[in-house]
This record gives structure tokens, C-alpha cells and sequence, in this order.
């Protein structure tokens, strides 16, 4: 009887193990950057301040470059003076409006001076609206006259000095190059079968040096270079590393599948 139940028990296991492996997929995937992103301004100007160079490491919100902004704060306080005068303007139209309407109701004004009156209220209206747009593409200019970082991570090219000159002909130019360093991704190909079985947005496991890490199926793609017929398909898990150093670009690992 002992005998038995040792061989049930010893079936009962095998079948829990061949069950839960049947509901695993392993791909072998290799590590790359999840974000790579080429630095330039948006606007002209001469850089004065340069901050990373290539190699360096930089922190989410670090000031990496900055243009001289003498010209972009005179232009946004210029325009900050222009609004607060035709507000003046337009409070005095809108009071004169209001008046004018109360004269009107009480058969006071004629429809001629009251049309007087709502037309320097409209002028007034339209030249504040049109100075408060300035002063929002000033400020909008002063904003992008520094570029900070976007994310934790490092520079692998860099292509600016102090002193040099960024124009609209030259801004085509890559001042810098960016890699996020904070969460990766793993790549790796798997079977239209496997590819059907999940769905981007869900959850699976990437093991690195047998650390295994929670990440997210981000993009599944068909591989349309594939000879084969059910072809074979591109799947890319983002995960994140936190302050890790011992996860780099081009390492292998394996992406676990539910």
C-alpha cells in the first residue's frame, strides 16, 4: 500500500511540473537600450554652458547644455510689459462697455456711439489676446534655451563646445546623443504560437546572470523577413534596473513567458 501511494505522490509531482512548464515559454533575447534619444535646440543662439560630455553619466532633470539667455529673458520681459499695459487698455474698454450699455438701456446712447464703443472694446480685446500669445512664445523660448534630462542615464556621443553658434541651418547637427540607463529592454524572437499567447501591455520575466526582473511586452512584430510560414515575430520586454551596473547593452538573458 505504501508503495502505492509513494508511486501516485511520485505521479501527482511529475504531473505539476510537466503542467507549469507547459505554461512557460523560455526565449533567449539580448539586452539594448530602451530609449536613445539625439539632442538638439529649438531655438538660435550661442552655447555658454555644456555640462556632460561624452562617457559622462547624468541624472533625471540635470541641466545638460544651455544657450546665453540675455536675448530670451529681455524678449519675455518686453513682452510681459506689453500685456500688462493693454490689459490697462482693456479694463478701461470693458468699463466704458459696460457704461455705455447701461446708457444704452436707458435710451441715453444711440446704436451708432454704442458701436463706438463695443468696437475699441473688440480692438482692445484682440491686441491683449495677441500679446499675451507673445509672451507665451517668449516664455516658451526661454524654456527650450536649456535642455535637461529627460530620464537617468548616459551620453555615448557628444558634438558641442562653449561658445559655438546654433542657427536654424545648423540645428540639423547632433550636439548630443542620450541613452536612458534606468530600465532596458530584452529582445528576442518567438513562434506565431507564442506570439498569439500574449498580447503587449502584459506582464513577463527577464532573467540576466540569474536575476530576474519584472518587465512589460512593449512590442510583438511580425518579422517580415522570415522565409517561413507561420514566420517568426520580434518581441521586446522593457524592464527596469533601478542603479544596477551589472546589466549591459548586448548581454544575453532569457525573457520568461506566463
Amino acid at each position: 500500500m505504501k508503495k502505492i501511494y509513494r508511486l501516485l505522490r511520485h505521479c501527482f509531482f511529475i504531473f505539476v511540473l510537466s503542467t507549469s512548464s507547459a505554461y512557460s515559454v523560455e526565449i533567449d533575447a539580448s539586452v539594448d537600450w530602451s530609449e536613445k534619444r539625439v539632442v538638439q535646440f529649438v531655438v538660435e543662439g550661442i552655447v555658454t554652458e555644456v555640462n556632460i560630455n561624452q562617457g559622462d553619466s547624468f541624472e533625471k532633470g540635470q541641466t545638460l547644455l544651455s544657450l546665453d539667455k540675455t536675448i530670451f529673458v529681455q524678449h519675455a520681459e518686453i513682452q510681459k510689459a506689453e500685456v500688462s499695459g493693454l490689459k490697462a487698455v482693456f479694463d478701461d474698454a470693458d468699463r466704458e462697455l459696460q457704461q455705455a450699455n447701461t446708457l444704452y438701456e436707458q435710451t441715453v446712447l444711440s446704436d451708432v456711439e454704442l458701436q463706438k464703443v463695443q468696437v475699441s472694446y473688440e480692438i482692445a480685446k484682440s491686441n491683449l489676446t495677441q500679446a499675451k500669445s507673445k509672451l507665451r512664445i517668449a516664455m516658451w523660448e526661454l524654456a527650450h534655451a536649456s535642455i535637461v534630462a529627460p530620464w537617468d542615464g548616459f551620453v555615448i556621443e557628444g558634438h558641442v563646445l562653449p561658445g559655438e553658434v546654433v542657427t536654424e541651418e545648423s540645428n540639423d547637427k547632433a550636439l548630443l546623443t542620450l541613452v536612458r540607463s534606468d530600465r532596458l529592454k530584452a529582445l528576442g524572437r518567438v513562434s506565431k504560437s507564442s506570439a498569439d499567447a500574449v498580447s503587449q501591455g502584459s506582464k513577463a520575466k527577464v532573467v540576466i546572470n540569474r536575476k530576474t526582473y519584472i518587465g512589460e511586452i512593449t512590442e510583438i512584430r511580425r518579422n517580415i523577413s522570415s522565409a517561413s510560414a507561420n514566420g517568426d515575430y520580434r518581441l521586446t520586454v522593457e524592464f527596469s534596473v533601478g542603479d544596477s551596473r551589472s546589466v549591459t547593452v548586448g548581454q544575453a538573458g532569457v525573457i520568461i513567458l506566463p
